[in-house]
């Protein structure tokens, strides 16, 4: 439970820095990428060191496996390691990269 919590603040820390350096212009790494719709429901992307595309692409994979009971992504995704930070009826995933230069994340906006 206690790894679910930090998840989830991982990834609303991370969608609200992408949120608002996109409001502000801010030169922070990273960055908004929009929104896309997975099952019905609008997810909030966010990417730094990977293009957008590419993040959301990932994020599209990961939603569609099942939930990991370990909270871990089995496999390496593009340089990094991806885990399920989500809470019942909001799924989130949060991917990192071992010199975290690279990170993706994704989360249902409410």
């Amino acid at each position: 439970m206690t790894v679910r919590m930090i998840l989830a603040t991982a990834v609303a820390g991370a969608l609200a820095a992408g949120s608002t350096s996109a409001a502000t212009g801010a030169t922070s790494a990273l960055r908004s990428c929009g929104t896309i719709s997975i099952a019905g429901k609008p997810w909030a992307i966010v990417a730094q060191g990977v293009s957008c595309a590419s993040a959301k692409t990932l994020i599209r994979k990961l939603a569609a496996m099942p939930h990991p009971a370990s909270h871990i992504y089995p496999g390496i995704y593009m340089g990094m390691r991806c885990v399920d930070g989500s809470k019942p009826g909001k799924p989130a995933v949060t991917c990192l990269s071992p010199s975290a230069d690279k990170q993706v994340g994704g989360g249902v906006k409410r």
